[in-house]
């Protein structure tokens, strides 16, 4: 389903799925364990500052988002989420004149629902931001 709606090769995300996956005698788990390693690399994701990022950057930042909730999720949730993610980017955007921001239709599967509006932003982004 997610690969149709993405418009993504189905055997591509088969084959993602698989890579996450470790098979044993006791079954598959998830990799890396959601406990361990696993905690320890998702509560330095959800720790790490984004925006914080940007405005360290020393050179031009170019950030794409998708606007669309993602399959499964909560409606009313992803609305609020998308709603403050926009309004945190375009308040980084205006205040840094280095970070230009990108709203394109799309979710989670972005690269695959929009490839040539994401590489036309990245084309002239670059062209844009030519050293010299």
């Amino acid at each position: 389903m997610l690969a149709s709606k993405f418009g993504a090769p189905e055997e591509m995300f088969v084959q993602s799925v698989e890579r996450m996956l470790s098979r044993g005698d006791n079954g598959a788990f998830l990799r890396p364990s959601p406990v361990g390693l696993g905690a320890e690399i998702l509560a330095s994701a959800e720790s790490f500052d984004m925006f914080r990022l940007y405005a360290e950057m020393e050179g031009p930042v170019l950030v794409i988002t998708g606007t669309d909730s993602d399959p499964g999720a909560d409606p009313e949730l992803m609305a609020a989420y998308r709603r403050g993610l926009t309004r945190d980017l375009e308040r980084v955007a205006s205040e840094d004149d280095k970070v230009r921001v990108e709203f394109r239709r799309g979710g989670h599967g972005l690269l695959f629902e929009d490839p040539e509006g994401i590489a036309a932003g990245i084309n002239r982004f670059l062209t844009e931001n030519r050293p010299g």
